[in-house]
C-alpha cells in the first residue's frame, strides 16, 4: 500500500491511502472459513488494478468449490453446462426508467457515515464516468454530489426508516429510489451510527442535533397495503424509478409480489451474507436466505403474476464474481448489486472491524484527537473502481457471448442451464436443478463448540450488551456443532411489524405452575447465596437451591420418602423436582395433601422415550419436567429434538378427564450441556421449551458476580432482540412457535422432521 501524509487543519497527520493491503487467512471474528477470502479478494484486486476481461470457461463449467469440504456455498454448488453455439452479445445496457445505463450492475448501497466520504466521492465518480447507478444508502448524498445534477442522474438515493437527508429535491434529481424495508444482516431491525462516527459533516447532511447517536427504527410499513401508499408517494412525488429493497426472509416470494402489486418497478433482494457496517452479531449470523434461492423463489412468483417484463429483480449479498451473476441471471435476476465486492476493489480486505477500526480507509471509524487518520485517495479510488466495474462488465458480456445470448434479458431464468454437484436434493428441488453427485455432500459435525460463541458470552459478561459485528454472516460456512446451527428464524419485513427492543416493551415473562412468575426464561443453576442474589436481582428463581429462608426461590429437589419431614420447605418452595425413578402416586398424593399449590417437577434425560415419559408424567398429575441434554449432534438423542418432540406430544395428546390438551399448564425446562449464546435459548424456546437452565459460573472464565450478572442481562437483551425481529413481543407467542424457523437444506429430512421445522423457503 502506498500511503502519503499531509497535516490537516487540526494539526492531526492524515495518511492518504491509495493501494492494496494483504488480505488475512482466516476470519477475524470466528476463526473459520471466510466467503471473500484471499483468491476471491485477490481476483477482484487484479481486476481493479487492470481493467481487463478475466474470463475461463471452468469457472462456470467445473465444480470448482472454494472450500474443500461442504458445506459449500450455493452459486460454488451450480455448474453451468458447457456451451453450445456461441454469439456475439450487444453489451449488457440496462434500462432504468427513461435512461439506459451500461450495465445491469448497481455498487453500493453502504450509507454515507458507515463509509467515509471519500468512499463515496470515488464511487460516484466512477459511476459517472463508466455510467453505472450507485446506491448511496440510507444516509444521504455528499454536496459534492447532490449539487452536481449529471452525476445525481447515476445515484439511486434510500428512503428508509430514519429518513436521513431526505427532501423532495433530491428524489426528483436521482434516478431511481431505493425504498429500503430491511437488509439481510439485520432484517427486522433497525440501525445504529454511534456518535463517535457522526462528524459535523454527517450530522449536517442526516440533519441531526448534536451529541447523540444516529438511530434508525426498524421498518415501519407493516402491510402490502402500507407499501403501496409509500411507493405511490414518491411515484407521484418524483416521478422517478422506485425499488423496494428487502432482506432475504421466509416471506420473501409474497413479498416480492407485494411489491409488484404496490407500482413498484422492481425490487432488490439482500441475500444471507450481505455486508453491513455495524449490526448484532446473534441477529446478522442467524438470519437470512440465500440469494440464489431468494431470486429463484421471487422471479417464479412473479412470473406467475405475469408482471415478470415489467418488474426488475436486483440481487445482493455475497456477489462476488461475474460468474456468480451470471448464474444469478440464469435463476432469475436482472441485474445484481455490489456491495463487499466494490469495497474490495478500493481496498476493503474484510478484517470485519468495520465498526472499531478500518485500515483500508473505507469505513468511517471514530475519532481520536491526535490518532492518525486515514483517508482514501479520491482520484485513486476512482480509478481503481472504474476497472473492476469494466472488467466485470467485460467478463460477464463474455459469458454471454459464449453460451449464443445477446443481452442479460435472453439470459434471465434459463435454470435449465444449470445443474448441481454435491447439492442436497432438497435445495436442488427448491432451485429447480438437477443434481450431479461426485463426492461428500454433509458435512462432517464439529467436536466441540467454535471458539467464537466462547467470545460472545464473554463480550456480554464484560458489557452486558448484545455484540455488534460488521460484513456479512459466514457461520453457515462452517461444519456444524449443533442442528441448532442448521436453523435460521424470521426476520419480520412488510407482512408484519417488527419491535424494535430499544423502544418498545418486548415482555420476556415465563409464567410457572403455583404461580410463580420469572422475568425471562433462563431459570439459574446453583445454591450458593452468590446465585441466589443473582437469581433475584434478575427476577427469576434457582435450581437445586437449599436454604430454607429463600427457598421460594428455587426449585428445591426432594426424595418421596422425606416429603413429610421436608413440608416447611416444599410449601416455601417455587416447586420440587423427583427423580423419575421416583416418582409414584404416593408421593404425588403426600405433596398434593400437604402442599396442593407447590409445583412439582421431573427429571429426565434426553432419550428416544424422553416424550412418552413426559406424557405419562403429565397424566400422573405431575406439573413439568427438566429435560437434560447435549446441544452436539453427534449425541444419540440431541437435547433439541427431545424438546421438540416432547412439546409435540403433549400438544398432541388430551386428557381424559379434563378434555384438556395435556401441554397446557405443563412446563418443559431445558437443561442443555454446551450452551453457547442466546440463540440457542431462543431457539430452544421455539421448539418447544419455556425456559432454559443455566449455570453462569461454567458458562464464562472469571465468573464474577457483576460479570455473572452482566452475562444474564446480555442474553435477556439478544433474546429481546430476536423476539422482536421475529415480528413477537411476548415469550408466550414464542414458545413452540416452530413456525419462526427454517432449516438450511444441509439438515436431514429424519432431523428436519423430528424438530418439526420446514426448510428454508417453504
Amino acid at each position: 500500500m502506498a500511503e502519503g501524509t499531509h497535516m490537516n487543519t487540526g494539526n492531526t497527520v492524515t495518511k492518504v491511502v491509495q493501494g492494496y493491503l494483504k488480505v488475512p487467512g482466516k476470519h477475524r471474528e470466528t476463526g473459520g472459513r471466510r466467503y471473500f477470502g484471499e483468491p476471491i479478494v485477490e481476483r477482484i484486486q487484479r481486476m481493479g488494478s487492470t481493467g481487463k476481461p478475466d474470463f475461463e470457461i471452468g469457472r462456470l463449467t467445473e465444480f470448482k468449490p472454494r472450500f474443500e469440504t461442504p458445506p459449500y456455498s450455493v452459486s460454488d454448488m451450480l455448474v453451468v453446462e458447457p456451451p453450445g453455439t456461441q454469439g456475439t452479445p450487444t453489451g449488457l445496457s440496462f434500462r432504468l426508467g427513461s435512461r439506459t445505463y451500461s450495465a445491469p450492475i448497481i455498487f453500493g448501497e453502504y450509507s454515507l457515515g458507515a463509509t467515509q466520504p471519500e468512499v463515496h466521492q470515488s464511487v460516484a465518480n466512477a459511476a459517472w464516468a463508466k455510467n453505472f447507478i450507485f446506491g448511496v444508502g440510507e444516509g444521504g448524498v455528499l454536496p459534492s454530489i447532490s449539487e452536481n445534477a449529471e452525476m445525481m442522474a447515476q445515484v439511486m438515493v434510500q428512503v428508509a426508516s430514519g429518513l436521513f437527508g431526505v427532501n423532495a429535491t433530491m428524489l426528483r434529481n436521482a434516478a431511481a429510489v431505493s425504498v429500503k424495508m430491511s437488509q439481510s444482516a439485520k432484517t427486522g431491525q433497525g440501525g445504529m451510527l454511534p456518535l463517535g462516527k457522526v462528524t459535523e459533516l454527517i450530522r449536517k447532511i442526516r440533519r441531526m442535533p448534536e451529541g447523540i447517536d444516529i438511530l434508525s427504527d426498524a421498518n415501519r410499513v407493516f402491510s402490502i397495503e402500507e407499501m403501496r401508499a409509500l411507493v405511490q408517494a414518491i411515484k407521484e412525488t418524483t416521478g422517478k424509478i422506485v425499488l423496494v429493497k428487502v432482506g432475504a426472509s421466509h416471506s420473501i416470494a409474497s413479498v416480492a409480489a407485494g411489491a409488484a402489486r404496490s407500482g413498484a418497478d422492481g425490487i432488490i433482494i439482500d441475500g444471507l451474507g450481505g455486508g453491513t457496517g455495524a449490526a448484532p452479531a446473534i441477529h446478522r449470523d442467524h438470519i437470512g436466505m440465500t440469494i440464489e434461492l431468494a431470486v429463484r423463489l421471487a422471479h417464479r412468483e412473479i412470473e406467475g403474476m405475469g408482471a415478470r417484463d415489467r418488474f426488475a429483480i436486483i440481487a445482493g449479498g455475497r456477489v462476488d464474481s461475474p460468474e456468480k451473476a451470471f448464474k444469478l441471471n440464469l435463476l432469475g435476476a436482472d441485474g445484481v448489486i455490489l456491495g463487499t465486492a466494490s469495497l474490495n476493489a478500493l481496498g476493503c480486505v474484510v478484517v470485519n472491524m468495520c465498526h472499531k477500526e478500518c485500515p483500508a480507509a473505507i469505513a468511517a471509524v471514530r475519532e481520536s484527537k491526535g490518532v492518525k487518520k486515514k483517508v482514501l485517495d479520491v482520484e485513486w479510488g476512482t480509478l481503481f473502481l472504474g476497472n473492476f466495474f469494466d472488467s466485470f462488465k467485460a467478463t460477464w458480456e463474455l459469458m454471454l457471448g459464449a453460451y449464443g445470448f445477446t443481452n442479460p434479458s435472453e439470459s434471465r431464468g434459463r435454470s435449465d442451464l444449470l445443474y448441481a454437484v454435491d447439492m442436497p436434493d432438497l435445495l436442488a428441488q427448491a432451485l429447480g436443478v438437477t443434481v450431479r453427485k461426485k463426492g461428500q455432500i454433509y458435512p462432517v459435525p464439529e467436536i466441540k463448540p467454535q471458539k467464537y460463541f466462547q467470545d460472545l458470552l464473554e463480550n456480554l459478561a464484560e458489557t452486558g450488551k448484545p455484540t455488534i459485528a460488521s460484513m456479512g454472516r459466514t457461520l453457515d460456512l462452517n461444519p456444524r456443532f449443533s442442528n441448532l446451527d442448521y436453523l435460521t428464524h424470521e426476520g419480520r419485513t412488510v407482512v408484519g411489524p417488527a419491535y424494535d427492543h430499544h423502544r418498545e416493551v418486548i415482555e420476556t415473562v415465563v409464567r410457572l405452575p403455583g404461580g410463580v412468575i420469572i422475568g425471562m426464561p433462563i431459570i439459574l443453576e446453583g445454591s450458593d447465596s452468590e446465585t441466589r442474589r443473582l437469581a433475584r436481582e434478575t427476577n427469576t428463581i434457582v435450581l437445586e437451591g437449599g436454604e430454607v429462608d429463600d427457598s421460594k426461590h428455587a426449585l428445591v429437589p426432594i426424595k418421596s420418602e422425606s416429603i413429610v419431614k421436608d413440608i416447611y420447605k416444599i410449601r416455601e418452595s417455587a416447586g420440587v423436582i423427583l427423580d423419575k425413578e421416583d416418582v409414584n402416586a404416593e408421593a404425588l398424593r403426600l405433596l398434593r395433601l400437604h402442599s396442593p399449590k407447590t409445583a412439582v417437577y421431573v427429571r429426565l434425560e434426553s432419550g428416544e422415550n424422553t416424550n412418552e415419559e413426559a406424557v405419562w408424567l403429565a397424566k400422573l398429575g405431575v406439573n413439568g419436567v427438566i429435560i437434560g441434554g447435549d446441544l452436539s449432534m453427534k449425541s444419540s438423542v440431541p437435547l433439541d429434538i427431545a424438546i421438540s418432540q416432547t412439546h409435540h406430544s403433549l400438544s398432541s395428546e388430551i386428557d381424559e378427564e379434563s378434555g384438556k390438551v395435556l401441554r397446557n399448564g405443563f412446563k418443559i425446562l431445558a437443561k442443555p450441556v454446551n450452551f453457547r449464546s442466546s440463540r440457542d435459548l431462543y431457539a430452544l424456546n421455539c421448539l418447544g421449551a419455556d425456559a432454559v437452565i443455566l449455570d453462569p459460573d461454567g458458562l464464562i472464565t472469571k465468573p464474577t458476580y457483576q460479570r455473572k450478572l452482566n452475562l444474564i442481562r446480555g442474553l435477556r437483551a439478544e433474546d429481546q432482540m430476536l423476539m422482536g425481529a421475529s415480528g413477537l413481543s411476548m415469550m408466550s407467542s414464542i414458545i413452540g412457535n416452530r413456525n419462526i424457523l427454517r432449516a438450511d437444506h444441509y439438515l436431514p429430512k429424519e432431523t428436519a422432521d423430528l424438530l418439526g421445522v420446514d426448510y428454508i423457503g417453504t
